[in-house]
């Protein structure tokens, strides 16, 4: 009696190991599509960052000269469930650098202005334990933009995950 409960737990324990990784792949690949919202929307910004040097030969200070090349738009709060319903409020009328929610209002976009140029989004609501962050930056003296996925769940994202320009 006891070998044949071996042989039934032996038998049945790689189908059980084989379920739970399949259910954590399948929850890590979501976050982690869920992610490309925030390197996108940071891709724009640093991208527009530049533009706006380019053109004027100062970097952008508030959101309304960012908003020159690129759309500053995002939800009203850290809600999925309610920006789904609702219209995205523009943010480009802000003459100073602060901070919104995405479209999604996944993530909480912020920056910091100066030679050197960061965005951060971080997870917020329901998924900032979950989810993964990103940061982007534009060098005013190199002109190079970067953009980092986090690879480190929820809101504090390593110094080796930061990007630098």
């Amino acid at each position: 009696m006891k070998k044949a409960k071996a042989i039934i737990l032996g038998c049945l324990s790689p189908i059980v190991i084989i379920a739970i990784s399949a259910d954590w792949l399948l929850r890590h690949a979501a976050d982690r599509a869920v992610s490309v919202e925030a390197t996108g929307l940071l891709s724009d910004y640093t991208r527009a960052s530049r533009k706006y040097y380019e053109k004027t030969g100062k970097w952008p200070t508030t959101q309304y000269e960012l908003s020159k090349f690129v759309a500053i738009k995002g939800c009203f709060t850290a809600d999925p469930n309610i920006c789904k319903k609702f219209a995205l409020i523009d943010h480009s009328d802000a003459f100073k650098a602060g901070q919104w929610y995405s479209p999604s209002g996944i993530y909480q976009i912020s920056w910091q202005p100066g030679v050197i140029t960061r965005f951060t989004a971080l997870p917020v609501g329901d998924y900032a334990t979950r989810g993964f962050g990103a940061t982007a930056c534009f060098s005013a003296v190199t002109l190079k933009t970067k953009v980092i996925y986090a690879t480190t769940r929820g809101q504090n994202i390593p110094a080796d995950q930061i990007a630098q320009c």
